[in-house]
């Protein structure tokens, strides 16, 4: 399955965020029925730190 990152780029990573697009660092490493809490992204947009659009 192909992803591309909301730059427009492959996607190879992906990032876990809250509500509001920011990304989420600490807390649960499994979290059950939270796919709307992933967002995929190239390795310039993951390791840059950028606020994630929520799409």
């Amino acid at each position: 399955m192909k992803n591309i990152c909301t730059c427009g780029k492959k996607a190879t990573m992906n990032i876990c965020v809250d509500g509001q697009g920011k990304r989420i660092r600490e807390g649960e490493q499994v979290s059950i029925g939270g796919n709307e809490q992933y967002r995929r992204a190239c390795g310039r947009c993951f390791y840059s730190g950028r606020k994630i659009p929520l799409v």
